[in-house]
């Protein structure tokens, strides 16, 4: 992915990336070696944490702690089964293996992840293409690199040269 030098104006989701490959990929493999998910419409990650109520006795006021997190990427795409990309999520659903997933905008900044698929679905409306409509939530995928697995990851285009 050829980038330019920073960020000059925001980004448009026309410009955007979305690659699905094989878990643990780093992101420099994941581009070169994962399926640009073409076929991607619309997709998003959700990152969410718990909350710890951790006030203690004579405050006026309640305090908290961050607590688990947790994470979604629900992915709307073009109904296309021949397509790389369709065929891996839909594999990834019916065997429960996990995939790489990454989002990135056209500076390279983005998105990493491993997912396991929780939700495939396809939508046939009546005056539109038909969709499908997938949800990813992460997991700990563990490789060679990195035997405990990867969480869901920031990425900055100084990082895509190897792990993320």
């Amino acid at each position: 992915m050829a980038l330019p030098a920073k960020p000059t104006r925001p980004t448009s989701g026309l410009r955007s990336k979305t690659y699905v490959g094989a878990p643990g990929l780093d992101v420099a493999t994941l581009v070169v070696e994962g399926k640009l998910l073409k076929i991607a419409r619309e997709d998003s990650f959700e990152l969410t944490a718990g909350e710890i109520d951790a006030t203690g006795r004579g405050s006026t006021w309640r305090k908290y702690i961050q607590g688990l997190k947790e994470g979604s990427v629900p992915l709307t795409m073009l109904y296309h089964p021949d397509r790389p990309g369709f065929k891996l999520l839909r594999e990834a659903y019916d065997s429960g293996d996990a995939v790489s997933y990454g989002m990135f905008d056209e500076y390279g900044y983005g998105f990493i992840m491993d997912g396991i698929v929780t939700a495939f679905s396809m939508n046939r409306p009546l005056e539109d293409v038909v969709t499908c409509s997938v949800t990813l939530r992460p997991t700990d995928y563990p490789t060679t690199a990195d035997p405990d697995g990867r969480e869901p990851t920031w990425v900055e285009p100084s990082s895509q040269g190897g792990s993320s």
